[in-house]
């Protein structure tokens, strides 16, 4: 079936229907935050939160992919709606200024909170940011693979052993089963891993 162009209602709007764009954000935004996070947060479930009920277990997931989808949906909407109010107010088409003012303001108030999942989220937006800003700077090169992991992994090293307490608390957790109990007399054995 092939999808028909559709003028946009405004000479300043890219789309037929903002509304319809909006929603169609939302619905997109609750099935791709499933997607993502529904098997991301099972993993996590089984492997790190073994005791409880099964129905807490259950109930840890669903918590955790509804939350993930419904900030994912609203983010999108609210985006959508801002870029489309700010290009009838501003009467440009100028979409640089528009998604840097829109995404901005969408995305301290969806995912300004601290909470964990939106922490995870932020925290890999930065990262894809920094590679895309490396990437960016260097083009048209590559960024070297060799020298990239070398440089966040002494970076990590030098943060943990000056500074541990800056770090992220499961990344420092982590850390100190690899590079501090592995120093500790007595025999390692896999149990260590899962206390």
């Amino acid at each position: 079936m092939d999808k028909k162009a559709v003028a946009p209602h405004s000479p300043f709007c890219r789309h037929a229907s903002c509304v319809r764009a909006i929603l169609k954000g939302f619905v997109a935004g609750l099935a791709y935050g499933a997607k993502v996070r529904f098997p991301h947060a099972l993993v996590i479930t089984l492997v790190f939160r073994r005791s409880g009920s099964l129905t807490s277990m259950i109930r840890t997931i669903l918590t955790a992919t509804a939350q993930h989808s419904l900030s994912l949906a609203v983010y999108v909407s609210l985006f959508k709606a801002l870029g489309c109010s700010l290009r009838h107010i501003r009467q440009t088409t100028d979409d640089v200024y528009n998604q840097l003012i829109a995404g901005g303001i969408a995305g301290s108030i969806v995912f300004g909170s601290g909470n964990p999942i939106h922490t995870q989220i932020n925290l890999y937006l930065l990262s894809r940011i920094i590679l895309a800003c490396i990437n960016l700077a260097i083009y048209p090169a590559k960024l070297n693979s060799r020298l990239f992991a070398g440089a966040c992994w002494s970076a990590v090293m030098a943060l943990f052993f000056v500074a541990p307490r800056s770090l992220q608390a499961s990344l420092k957790s982590s850390m100190d089963t690899l590079y501090v109990d592995t120093d500790k007399d007595g025999l390692f054995t896999f149990r260590d891993l899962f206390k």
